[in-house]
Parts: structure tokens; sequence; C-alpha cells
């Protein structure tokens, strides 16, 4: 009987230390990576790498250094990027300060972890000489597949003056987190929201207009929700959306700007009432600080199906619609915005 016992014990252990083996491949490393660091270059290549054994369909990576020894100068989307949405928020474009920016990308089908997520070009303040050292880390705050959460590993780069500064694949070191989808949170100074931290406000991510005149993307078809008269869209820095402004303050109908289901109707924080409609092909859309909702989770809507009216419900001080465009559940700003203005709706920026 203990000889039984002993050997099912061993069978279990082998079978927990087979699962755990297996668990553990299924994660990503976000490296930073650099060509040798020069006193007085106006052009320090890095990259944002990554490597693993998993897929992934989207993530939001944020990248700092110190302004007083770095100027960031470009950046690009890198080679894994060709025909995945991006959104670059950084101090180049305007949309971020010196010393931070951040990288959004969202792709429609599955992605190998193996290249380069983007790349960026640094020029060397003067005050750097031989021997003095710098730090670029990567922060990856999110990370998915299929809104599957993807465990991540971040390695920072530590480069002297001087040397080379590659990270030559070394992925040890850095801070190991499991990114987990976060919080939406939204906010209207006047007419303008600020959706939080998982917003793209970029202008490379694009959509095409079909004969129908609705704005196609990823095979959906999308429409204005607003039928009433609109004064102006606006749009505003990391706010992951466009902001309709219907000239009639009162409750205007909103419509479904697709067919699909319903995820989430009703009150959710600063984003007051609101509509989120899955419509399938990983997109989704999202209408917020409705006066009131008529839909309900789970229901089946048709295009141009009325779902909500007009409001200024949450964190919101003026009558308007929130509107937003996801891949994968990410917020990718620049495809509200391009929609809009295909649509013959001209984009009022505030950034």
């Amino acid at each position: 009987m203990k000889k039984v016992l002993c050997a099912m014990m061993l069978f279990a252990a082998a079978i927990l230390c087979l699962h755990q083996n297996v668990f553990a491949a299924e994660g990503a490393t976000v490296t930073v990576n650099g060509d040798t660091l020069q006193a007085g270059s106006d052009a320090w290549k890095v990259t944002l790498d990554i490597s693993g054994d998993t897929k992934i369909t989207n993530g939001k990576i944020r990248v700092t250094y110190d302004s007083s020894q770095l100027k960031l100068v470009s950046t690009e989307a890198g080679s894994m990027m060709n025909g995945v949405l991006t959104d670059i928020n950084d101090p180049v474009s305007g949309n971020k300060s010196e010393g931070e920016a951040v990288f959004v990308f969202a792709s429609s089908t599955e992605l190998d972890t193996n290249g380069t997520l983007f790349e960026m070009t640094f020029q060397v303040q003067d005050s750097l000489k031989d021997g003095d050292s710098v730090t670029v880390s990567a922060k990856t705050e999110e990370l998915q597949n299929n809104n599957a959460a993807v465990a991540v590993t971040d390695v920072p780069l530590n480069a002297a003056v001087g040397s080379k500064s590659n990270n030559n694949g070394n992925n040890n070191g850095g801070n190991d987190s499991s990114t987990e989808p976060q919080t939406e949170t939204a906010s209207n100074n006047g007419n303008n929201g600020n959706n939080g931290n998982n917003t793209n406000s970029g202008n490379n991510a694009t959509g095409q207009v079909e004969l129908d005149g609705s704005y196609n993307v990823n095979g959906v078809r999308l429409s204005n929700p607003i039928i009433d008269p609109i004064s102006f869209v606006g749009s505003y820095a990391n706010h992951g959306a466009v902001d309709i402004n219907p000239t009639d303050n009162g409750p205007v109908p909103v419509y479904a700007a697709a067919a699909g289901t319903v995820t989430k109707a009703g009150w959710e924080g600063t984003y007051g009432n609101r509509v989120v409609i899955d419509h399938g092909s990983g997109v989704s859309t999202c209408y917020a600080h409705a006066s009131s909702v008529v839909v309900s989770a789970g229901q089946q809507v048709e295009k141009g199906q009325l779902i909500m009216y007009q409001g200024s419900t949450g964190n919101s001080s003026g009558p308007h619609v929130h509107f937003e465009i996801r891949i994968n559940g990410s917020r990718i700003q620049s495809l509200a915005e391009d929609m809009f203005a295909k649509l013959g709706f001209p984009i009022t920026r505030s950034y």
C-alpha cells in the first residue's frame, strides 16, 4: 500500500512540475537595447525589443530617461509593427514632457514575441563625458493576448558613455510583473475628457472609408453614432477618444456605430453612464457621459439602433458624447480621430 501511495505522490509531483514549467514559459521580456553611446552624439539609436515563448496582440510600454542627459529627437515603429496599429506619445509630438515616451500597439492577429517593437533616437547632452552612465528604462503597463494578461519582465538599458550599450540578450535583473487590464478612467475639463492611462494620441492608426460612407476597421464598418448636426469634434492629449459635440445640448439620440453585443451598459465611475459594444474582429466602441441608457449588457444591437442619449454624467462639465474605438481592448485615439476626419468632420485638437 505504501508503495502505491509513494508512486501516486511521485506521479502527482511530476505532473505539477510539468505544469509549472509550461506556465513559466508563457511570458515575455521587454528589453531596452542601444548602440555604442558616444559623448556629443546627436543620433544615439535605442530599440525596444521583446522576446519570449508566447503570443501577444496589444500592449502599452512607458519609457523613461533623464532629460538632463538625453533629448529624444525621433521615434518610430519597429520591424514587428508592420501592419499593426500603433500610437506614440512623446516629446517630439508634444504629447509628453521631455524624459518620457509612451508606446501603444494593437494587432488584429497574434504576434510572436521576438523582434523590435519601437525605435528611438536620442541626442546626447553636452554635459555627458566618457565614463558617465545613463539609464533608459521601460515599464510595460499592459501586455495582452486577446484580453488575457501576459506576464512580462522589463529590462532597462544601463549604458556608459564610450562603451557598447546593448544588453546582448541578457534578460536578467528586470522587474517581473504580470500586467493586467487597467481600470478605465475619464475626466472632462470643459468639453474635453482625459481618459486616464490606456490612451493613444498619435496619428498613425487609420481605417478606410467605404462607398456606403462607413469607416472600415479590421473589416468592421463603423458609422457616425450621431445623426443630429454636429458643432465640432474635439480631441485632446492622452484622451483615448474624441468628444462629439452636437449643436443641440439636449438629450440627443446616440446610435450604435455597428452591429454587435453590448458588453457594458450603465454607470461606471467618471465615465458616467456609458455603453460598450463588441463588434467582433477585436473591434469595440465605447460611448460615454449619457443622460440615459436604453440598452443592457448582453443585448444584441443592430447598426444604427438607439443605445443612449447625450448627457453630461460622470466627470463632465458639458453635454457631449465621448466616443472610443478599441482594438483588442486598447483605446486607439488616432482611429477615432481618423474616422471623423475622413467622414468630413474637421478635428479640433488641443495638443
